[in-house]
């Protein structure tokens, strides 16, 4: 889930053009090579070859990590889309459902750093047991015997051939062949043959989100595993379940003392190499354990803000060092964690994430990759590499270059909060050290200078599962782990593992690994074959064919034909980034889809091509210029008049990141999405050209007031096009009766707090109304707490909740059988349950405990889209 990097593929038909800067850009490749060319093309020449302004060239650079050697060699459809994302400047984001991030500026600032080797010192001030308050095994979850009994019905759908966002990989040093992968919503996963197959260990684990995993030096066979993910800005990611010890059998147990709030995201682990300490940089401050049976954890009151790294020196274990997620904080410690001191770095203020390596050839020395960000540093955040040559205690900055043309690489692409990794692994060499951000680059002067050798900016010919082609050598965007192979010597063998957004990869030879390499020991691999681990955030089906859709967390709107097998899932359109909801008109097999915030998009020909319906247009020969920051350059975007145009769509603020759309059930060209205001159009299915389309127009107001609060949930009665109902990101509910008419603004009534039971003032995720015309209408609510399910069977005059049996955490997803109105099935962030009398009781219903987005039916089978373990089918026929 990068910068909206959906947007990059917004060229498609319609938006086709002679390709004006072509020959200047061969003109200066061939110049550059003849010449030497050191540092690469200036801003200015890639400027007047590409047809942007300099300005636009360091913007590209500063929020896409983009390179000016890659800006030269990108397609000019690729180059168009990247553009387009820079100008959005969108941040990695999930599902507001599992709540707002707390206030950055309110939250408690971080100690002045020290100066080197100062008295500046943070001791443990408790060492009291963490309460199993309101863990998420205490929470109402279902018990294992049960859950397992439900999941065994199901069917795996895949995708086997995808992948997911994947933070940790760790490797048994006694058969390097069997690593353990952790999935940022699917679990842990064990293969047993390098990368080429996987198994899912336990998909009833206490929480599948895995952002961390360290091995046990004395144990063999035994990983723990920190869980919940919390590396966004705006948003809460969903909550883990403290820390899990699994053991060599598979077996696991959640570690006493981790499951109340002070563990619920445990963002890295660090095991000291005797075994006998335990740290976790948790979103509460850093702990410490010397006694994990007896659950007692040393707290530190003065580092009690989110920290994102720990690490201890793989030669001492009374040295360590930890790193912040948001305030630049850094710290070491050398008495294995007893007491730390902040670390001194030339008083320059570090804003953002700390990402630390000990080098190994010299554990004296720590790299540290830090998000840099102020007034004097424009268009976003930027990475910078700093080094400490006495273990941690002070740093200096590097010059931190970009070897191709001198300038700074901001390799992590304005985001470094959500993806930043730095690794020194080479036992020979301390100066070469790999970062990760947006893309994957190496040093081999100890941060000075940097060598781009991964890039995500894929043609549109190679399937999603692709390595390499002829110019690029490619690999997933977003990376969060870099791992080398135990036996790594810096000679015989430099074989590393990437872990990003795409799952995992591999090089043979991390010192050859580079952009031009076309074959060899060099290339990038991926390995996620059988790994099922895709993040859905929106499905659907085609009831006449049994196709099957759905929009991921960054890989694209997926689509897998009928009696293909789960590795046959393929790009609708070649549609990268992130997708959302998706759904197909049944009569003509039209397939629909989104990129963030409301871009929807139509293909008309089963998923090989696709086309943005939502107004904004790539305009090269003439037309009015509607994007301020394209104006000036050869890659216009024009708006379409009204009403050919949806003006809340790909607007930060007037529409969700996923924002909600459906197709009518009742006409397949009518479709319904959610910005500020409600959206409609009659005709989907419409020609397009640069005038005109399909036609859209808002049917319901946007809320009141100065804080927007966009639509979140939409419903449509089957069998009733009048009745719509929406839901908003505060809770307020809306209905109509009158949703089919010319103009039913008027129409809405609000039916969240006109009875006794007032509904929760949360984000609405879901709204089901029961088929049929039983009356019934459920509505979910997103956030960690309780009776986040209601019911009305009187059109909203009176609520009650219907949550007895289910966890306290959010919905996110809703469906009443077809046939049945009785039988109603939720998703929720732990997995799907089920209530064979209304919503009065709930039973685990399996497949996994897995976030369930989306819950659609092919006639009597349901269909689970979950947010890390892919999609399931079950047969629910009466």
């Amino acid at each position: 889930m990068s910068v909206t990097k959906s947007a990059r593929t917004h060229a498609t038909r319609g938006w086709q053009r002679t390709l004006r800067p072509t020959c200047a850009v061969a003109l200066l490749l061939v110049a550059c090579c003849a010449s030497g060319c050191s540092h690469g093309a200036t801003d200015e020449e890639v400027a007047k070859a590409r047809g942007l302004t300099v300005e636009l060239v360091g913007r590209l650079r500063n929020r896409r990590a983009l390179s000016n050697k890659v800006a030269l060699r990108l397609k000019e459809e690729d180059l168009r889309n990247e553009i387009l994302a820079a100008e959005r400047d969108e941040l990695p984001e999930v599902s507001r459902a599992y709540g707002v991030a707390p206030d950055a500026a309110a939250a408690r600032q971080p100690p002045m750093p020290a100066e080197a080797g100062g008295s500046q010192s943070f001791a443990a001030a408790a060492t009291n047991a963490a309460p199993q308050d309101a863990s998420v095994l205490d929470s109402g979850a279902p018990s294992l015997a049960e859950a397992r009994a439900n999941a065994a019905r199901w069917k795996p759908l895949g995708p086997d051939n995808v992948g997911g966002r994947t933070r940790s990989i760790v490797i048994d040093p006694a058969d390097t062949r069997r690593m353990w992968v952790g999935s940022a919503g699917g679990g842990v996963w064990l293969t047993g043959n390098g990368g080429q197959s996987y198994h899912a260990l336990d998909d009833q684990m206490a929480s599948l989100v895995i952002s961390c995993m360290a091995l046990s030096p004395t144990e063999p066979g035994t990983v723990y595993a920190g869980t919940g993910e919390d590396f966004f800005l705006t948003v809460r990611g969903p909550r883990g379940a403290g820390i899990l010890k699994i053991k060599e059998d598979g077996s696991w147990q959640q570690l006493k003392g981790t499951g109340g709030e002070d563990f619920k995201y445990v963002n890295r682990l660090a095991v000291s190499p005797d075994g006998k300490v335990l740290l976790a940089a948790t979103s509460n401050g850093l702990r410490r354990t010397t006694d994990e049976e007896s659950g007692v954890w040393e707290t530190f009151p003065e580092i009690g803000f989110r920290m994102a790294e720990v690490l201890f020196d793989p030669r001492d274990g009374s040295k360590a060092v930890a790193g912040g997620l948001e305030h630049g904080e850094v710290f070491f410690t050398e008495d294995a964690g007893k007491t730390w001191r902040a670390a001194e770095h030339q008083g320059v203020n570090w804003e953002g994430r700390v990402a630390l390596t000990y080098a190994r050839a010299n554990s004296s020395i720590v790299y540290a990759s830090i998000e840099r960000s102020g007034p004097e540093i424009k268009d976003g955040p930027m990475g910078e590499v700093w080094v400490s040559n006495d273990g941690g205690r002070s740093y200096v900055k590097k010059a931190t270059l970009n070897e191709s043309d001198g300038k700074s690489p901001s390799y992590l692409g304005a985001q470094g909060r959500y993806d930043n990794l730095i690794w020194a692994g080479d036992p020979k060499d301390a100066n070469l050290v790999v970062l990760g951000g947006f893309d994957i680059w190496r040093s081999t002067d100890g941060g000075d200078t940097l060598t781009q050798i991964g890039d995500s900016h894929r043609p549109k010919d190679l399937p999603p599962a692709a390595g390499a082609d002829a110019r690029l050598n490619l690999m997933h965007e977003d990376q969060h782990c870099v791992v080398s192979d135990p036996n790594y010597d810096g000679d015989k063998n430099r074989r590393v593992f990437v872990c990003n957004d795409g799952g995992v990869y591999k090089t043979e030879d991390i010192k050859a690994a580079g952009l031009d390499v076309q074959a060899g020991a060099g290339l990038w691999v991926p390995l996620n074959n059988t790994y099922a681990v895709t993040q859905f955030q929106g499905g659907g089906g085609n009831p006449a064919t049994g196709a099957l859709l759905g929009g991921t967390q960054d890989n694209g709107t997926l689509l897998l034909m009928p009696d293909a097998g789960p590795d046959k899932w393929a790009e609708v359109g070649h549609e990268t980034g992130d997708g959302g909801d998706c759904a197909f008109d049944a009569g003509d097999g039209i397939i629909f889809g989104e990129s963030p915030r409301m871009q929807i998009f139509r293909s008309l020909d089963g998923g090989k091509t696709h086309e943005y319906i939502y107004g904004i247009f790539f305009c090269a020969n003439g037309g009015t210029c509607c994007i301020p920051a394209f104006c000036e350059t050869e890659f216009k975007f024009c708006c379409k008049p009204n009403p050919f145009l949806i003006e809340e769509a790909g607007v930060k603020g007037k529409a969700n990141f996923v924002a909600p759309f459906l197709v009518d059930p009742n006409e397949g060209r009518r479709i319904l999405a959610g910005g500020l205001s409600l959206w409609r159009t009659r005709n989907a299915d419409e020609t397009l050209t640069d005038a005109s389309g399909p036609q859209w127009a808002a049917i319901k107001d946007p809320l009141p007031g100065d804080a927007p609060a966009p639509i979140s949930a939409i419903a449509v009665a089957a069998g009733d096009p009048n009745t719509v109902w929406v839901g908003h990101d505060n809770g307020d509910l809306f209905k109509t009766s009158s949703g089919a008419d010319e103009h039913p603004n008027a129409t809405w009534q609000k039916v969240d707090d006109n009875g006794p039971q007032v509904l929760p003032g949360r984000i609405c995720t879901r709204i089901a109304i029961a088929p049929g015309g039983a009356g019934a209408v459920y509505v979910a609510f997103g956030e960690y707490a309780a009776d986040n399910l209601w019911k009305s069977t009187d059109g909203g005059a009176n609520w009650r909740p219907v949550s007895n049996g289910l966890p306290t955490v959010p919905v996110l997803s809703l469906a009443v059988h077809p046939r049945d109105t009785s039988r109603v099935y939720v998703g929720t962030a732990l997995g799907l349950f089920s209530s064979e009398d209304g919503g009065n009781h709930w039973t685990p219903f399996g497949p996994a405990n897995s976030a369930v987005e989306q819950l659609f039916w092919l006639g009597d089978t349901l269909v689970a889209a979950t947010h890390g373990r892919g999609m399931f089918k079950i047969d629910l026929h009466t």
